[in-house]
C-alpha cells in the first residue's frame, strides 16, 4: 500500500489543475481546514518535488495563490511535533509573509497568508483534529480590531492525523464527513474498513488519484528514489553529529588533561562517553580519570 504521508505522494493527490478530482480534494482540504473559500486560485508550484535532498533551502509542498494575492501552504510532515518542528514551521510562515511584498511596495499591500500542516502526531495538550494558531493577547484579543481572518498577516493550522482515529472509533467510519473519510484514507490508506464505502464519491475520488499513481510508473520510480536520498543524507546528518560530539568531547578532555595521547576516546561507545562526561568534572588526575574509564569499560 502506498504511503499518502510522503511528501512525493501527497503532492501527486493533491495538485493536478487538470484532474476534477484533485481539484475538488484541495478546494475540500482548505476549505474544511479554515473556513476560508478557494475559488480562483493557482498553485506556483506545480512541479514534482526534486530529488536533491541536499537542498536546504525552503521549497513548499503545496502553495497556493488565490486570485486577492493571498497565500496557503500546505506541508505534509511524517515526523513528530516537537520544539524544533515548531519553529521550523514559524520560519515558513514568517517567509511566506517576507516574500508576499515587493521590494518598495506598501505595507498595507501585504495580503493574509495560511498555513495547513498535516503532521503525524497529537498535540499533548491538545486533543482535536484540527487546531489554529494567530497572535493574539492572553485574553485572546487580536493585535488589530477585526473580525475577519483575511485582516490577519498569518494564521497556522495543524491537522493531527492520528486523531482521526479516535473519530473513527466515536462515531464509525461510515459516518464520517467527506473531510474526515479524506483524512482518514491519507492516514490509512483504503483498508477494509474503507472498502465497505466505496460507494461514496470521495472514497472514489481518492482511489482514483491513488490508481494513477500507482499506474505512473515513473513518478513512483522518483518518489522511491527520493526517499532514499532522504533517508541517507539523515543517515549521514547522524553520522556527522556523532563525528562532531566525539570531537567536542575530546576537545573537553585535552583542555583538562593537555599532552595525553587520547585517541582512545575514539574507539569508546556511547555509554562510556557519558561515564566521560561524568568523571570529566570530578577531581581526578588523568591517571585516576584513565583508570577509572578502562576498569568502567572492563
Amino acid at each position: 500500500m502506498i504511503d499518502l504521508k510522503l511528501d512525493f505522494c501527497f503532492k501527486y493527490i493533491f495538485t493536478n489543475q487538470c484532474d476534477s478530482d484533485s481539484t475538488y480534494l484541495l478546494k475540500l482540504l482548505v476549505e474544511q481546514t479554515t473556513h476560508f473559500p478557494l475559488k480562483r486560485y493557482i498553485i506556483t508550484n506545480p512541479e514534482i518535488l526534486k530529488l536533491d535532498a541536499t537542498d536546504k533551502t525552503i521549497r513548499y509542498d503545496i502553495l497556493i495563490q488565490d486570485q486577492q494575492g493571498n497565500q496557503i501552504d500546505i506541508e505534509m510532515q511524517r515526523s513528530h511535533f516537537s520544539k524544533t518542528q515548531a519553529k521550523r514551521f514559524g520560519f515558513y510562515g514568517a517567509t511566506l509573509i517576507y516574500q508576499s511584498l515587493n521590494v518598495g511596495e506598501h505595507y498595507a499591500n501585504l495580503k493574509h497568508n495560511v498555513q495547513i500542516i498535516l503532521i503525524d502526531d497529537i498535540h499533548e495538550e491538545h486533543h482535536s483534529l484540527i487546531e489554529a494558531f494567530e497572535a493574539r493577547t492572553p485574553l485572546g484579543q487580536r493585535e488589530i480590531k477585526t473580525d475577519h481572518d483575511e485582516d490577519i498577516l498569518l494564521i497556522r493550522y495543524y491537522i493531527y492525523l492520528p486523531y482521526i482515529d479516535v473519530i473513527a472509533k466515536e462515531k464509525g467510519v461510515g459516518q464520517l464527513s467527506d473531510f474526515e473519510m479524506m483524512i482518514y484514507i491519507l492516514q490509512n490508506g483504503i483498508n477494509e474498513k474503507v472498502k465497505k464505502y466505496k460507494e461514496r464519491k470521495i472514497v472514489q475520488m481518492m482511489e482514483r488519484r491513488m490508481l494513477k499513481l500507482q499506474m505512473d510508473n515513473e513518478s513512483l520510480k522518483r518518489a522511491m528514489e527520493r526517499e532514499i536520498a532522504l533517508a541517507c543524507d539523515e543517515e549521514e546528518k547522524k553520522e556527522r553529529e556523532k563525528e562532531g560530539e566525539r570531537k567536542a568531547l575530546k576537545d573537553c578532555v585535552a583542555f583538562k588533561y593537555p599532552k595525553n595521547d587520547l585517541n582512545w576516546i575514539d574507539d569508546c561507545n556511547e555509554i562510556q562517553c557519558q561515564m566521560i562526561k561524568e568523571l570529566l568534572f570530578q577531581d581526578l588526575s588523568y591517571e585516576q580519570f584513565y583508570e577509572s574509564i578502562q576498569k568502567y569499560i572492563a
